[in-house]
């Protein structure tokens, strides 16, 4: 699916868009979510970037995930997903800033993603520009994995109280079933903090994060 954000309100629209299509001036951010290969050569033709495939945003070497090319910078970071669910998983997003615009690319639906373009709806003044887009949804990137850090925590806290408690009688197996989920999900959230980590560092070397003000 291909979706614009557009300064002056709207939220996220998705676009039917043709061979042919030309990018609107006022796009600030262009979302690719589970992109077909035609989206992709559209989007591509539109911005005059090349776009990285699902394979190559999985990569693991940091200099195949942070790199400038064709006045671009290209940024992947691996984001926590299901982190509510039973199957909490690191999935890559990319994020692109090409002439002023943000593009990201990416496979999952992380909630702070949906936040982020529900405010953007809400607010017509809310989004001006690629790079305010783009810090924006590293900010509730960010939060969100703050969130669940201090949930996960709690959760901890609550699950030494039952193993100490001095009437405590019921089957270990459960609660070590409850400390290996907290403890996978720290490691998914710390990992994630530091590639979001490195990607800022990266981006604060372009053009376009070094001018802005924000």
């Amino acid at each position: 699916m291909l979706r614009v954000l557009r300064c002056g309100g709207g939220g996220l629209a998705p676009v039917e868009a043709g061979p042919d299509w030309v990018l609107p001036d006022d796009v600030a951010w262009i979302d690719l979510t589970n992109p077909e290969r035609a989206e992709e050569l559209i989007a591509e033709k539109a911005l005059g970037v090349l776009l990285p495939t699902r394979e190559e945003m999985a990569e693991i070497e940091v200099s195949s995930r942070l790199y400038q090319e064709d006045g671009a910078s290209f940024m992947t970071a691996f984001v926590l997903v299901g982190a509510d669910g039973d199957d909490p998983a690191l999935e890559p997003v990319t994020f692109v800033l090409a002439r002023g615009r943000l593009i990201t690319i990416r496979y999952v639906d992380p909630r702070a993603f949906v936040a982020y373009a529900a405010q953007a709806d809400r607010d017509a003044d809310f989004c001006r520009g690629g790079v305010e887009a783009f810090l924006g949804l590293l900010d509730a990137l960010i939060d969100r994995v703050a969130d669940i850090l201090e949930k996960t925590s709690a959760d901890v806290e609550v699950i030494s109280a039952e193993i100490f408690r001095p009437s405590h009688k019921a089957p270990f197996k459960p609660i070590l079933r409850r400390l290996g989920r907290a403890q996978s999900i720290a490691a998914k959230a710390r990992s994630s903090l530091v590639s979001l980590a490195r990607l800022l560092s990266f981006a604060a070397l372009s053009d376009e994060i070094a001018d802005s003000k924000e």
